[in-house]
């Protein structure tokens, strides 16, 4: 009896030590498919979450659209270089096509030096062919006048295009082959139109500064007496801008957007910045999750024109690229691409010397951000009299744009570029039939099909020359003149004749 109880009592302890290592089998078992269901949820939450953004690729993932396969150019042991390129973005739309030929007519028209290049986005080889073909017509030796095609960079299953803007400079960065470090870039939307040429000089070490305004600071050539660079008066003092651009000294646009991402999940913070994570967009820790509201507006509010070199244009293009999804992720709307390149060069610590005299926009703004001030000098150094004749000088007899500087405003500044974001719009009084006229243009009401071989020659969007008659009415009536209207006048004086110019050259070059 005895040994039948040792050998049960061995059964027992046998099963009792299987029992055990089948509950450990089990706890093991379910930790794995806990685990394995955890994986799964958090890679399906990324997957949705870059769904929800579509972003085709990451910024070394661009697959190139050329069939260059050359080496970029060994840098220049040089400090500086003579190389300039001016850029701009554009999808494959007929609504920016024709004001890219706009821009590149109004190159032309001020002698810009350099290259201009459109990076067309998301292009089906069809566009791509005629594109092409177009281009070699406007410019036969493919060295003023180029395109670069590039992938669809857009956000949120296309809606969201100016993603294209820094997904299509990174493209181009990575496939030309012939770009040296040194070289500067101007980066501008299409929407614009050049009055002087575009450089890379910054501040001649010969100038002199004065206040303009109560808001601003001019730099002046004291051998001329003529102004050359306008800034907000709070940059004034920065003692460590070059003479041009170079690397680490950027340039461009002061824009009123400032640093309202710094607010970001602060109690302070305006509504579409309450719930916004910088720390998502940057990194946590990352420089500018501590980027101050002062060194944002005045280092990093930048917007077109933007100018830098190669070797700035390189991280600045990789880093604006990766933060755009996640900024329009958290802050949905127009500017999101903007707000990406601030914190971008923020979290680089790359700061743009910001000027305001590249650029004015619509006739209302007030902002010291905009030059303005500059067209408002010329109207009144003639007194404010005769608009017409101090903006619109000889386009009533002359079948071109008035010329440049304009006659009326000698040695006085003009600024580099008239970006048309804006709507201009004037009523008159046409006594002739007791009626009112409107004068609008809006680059939305356009038509696409402004640049075409079909023969229309209608003025578009309106005839300059009936304008003119009821301004000189207007004149002759003695009625004041807004300093709103005098803008628009200022506007409408540069883009329409402009375009018409720009549509006659356009018929002898390629529509034959």
């Amino acid at each position: 009896m005895a040994s039948l109880s040792l050998v049960s009592g061995d059964k027992q302890k046998k099963a009792r030590k299987r029992d055990k290592k089948r509950s450990v089998a089990g706890v093991l078992a379910l930790v794995f498919v806990g685990w394995f269901f955890l994986q799964w949820f958090l890679v399906g939450t990324v997957d949705q979450q870059q769904k929800r953004n579509k972003v085709p690729d990451t910024p070394r993932d661009l697959k190139a659209e050329t069939t260059s396969t050359s080496t970029r150019k060994v840098p220049s042991s040089a400090d500086d270089t003579t190389d300039f390129h001016i850029v701009f973005s554009t999808d494959c739309s007929g609504y920016q096509h024709w004001q890219g030929i706009l821009l590149y007519y109004s190159a032309v028209r001020v002698s810009q030096p350099g290259t201009i290049t459109r990076i067309a986005s998301g292009c089906t080889p069809e566009q791509q062919q005629a594109i092409a073909a177009e281009w070699s017509r406007l410019d036969p030796t493919g060295k003023r006048f180029q395109v670069h095609f590039a992938p669809s960079t857009a956000l949120e299953h296309e809606k969201y295009k100016y993603s294209n803007k820094p997904g299509g400079i990174l493209h181009w960065l990575q496939h030309h082959s012939k770009l040296d470090r040194n070289a500067v870039v101007c980066l501008l939307d299409p929407d614009m139109i050049l009055l002087k040429p575009l450089t890379a000089q910054l501040v001649d070490p010969s100038w002199k500064t004065r206040a303009h305004g109560r808001n601003q600071v001019e730099y002046f050539n004291p051998t001329t007496g003529m102004a050359q660079l306008l800034r907000v008066k709070s940059l004034a003092n920065d003692d460590n801008m070059p003479a041009r651009v170079t690397t680490g000294f950027p340039a461009g646009q002061h824009f009123g957007i400032g640093g309202a991402w710094v607010q970001g999940e602060s109690p302070s913070a305006k509504p579409a910045w309450k719930n916004f994570s910088k720390a998502y967009v940057c990194g946590n820790g990352r420089v500018c999750t501590t980027t101050s509201s002062a060194e944002a507006s005045q280092r990093y509010a930048v917007g077109p024109v933007y100018m830098a070199t190669v070797a700035d244009w390189e991280p600045i293009a990789a880093t604006w690229w990766e933060f755009v999804p996640r900024v329009h992720e958290q802050y949905p709307f127009l500017l999101a691409e903007m707000y990406s390149l601030t914190m971008a060069v923020a979290n680089l610590q790359i700061p743009f010397s910001l000027f305001s005299s590249y650029m004015v926009t619509g006739a209302d703004v007030g902002s010291p951000t905009e030059a303005w001030s500059w067209i408002d000098d010329i109207f009144a150094k003639n007194n404010n009299k005769d608009p017409l004749q101090v903006v619109c000088p000889d386009i009533v007899d002359k079948d071109q744009p008035p010329p440049l500087p304009l006659p009326t405003a000698n040695n006085m500044p003009l600024p580099k570029t008239l970006h048309y974001c804006q709507r201009y719009k004037m009523d008159f009084d046409d006594n002739s039939n007791n009626n009112k006229q409107s004068f609008l243009f809006s680059k939305r009401k356009m038509p696409h099909t402004v640049f075409s071989c079909d023969n229309n020659d209608a003025p578009v969007p309106f005839d300059m020359q009936e304008l003119i008659r009821l301004a000189k009415d207007k004149q002759q009536q003695s009625s004041e003149w807004t300093t709103i209207e005098k803008r628009t006048l200022f506007a409408f004086c540069q883009l329409v004749p402009l375009l018409d110019w720009a549509r006659k050259m356009y018929r002898e070059q390629v529509c034959v």
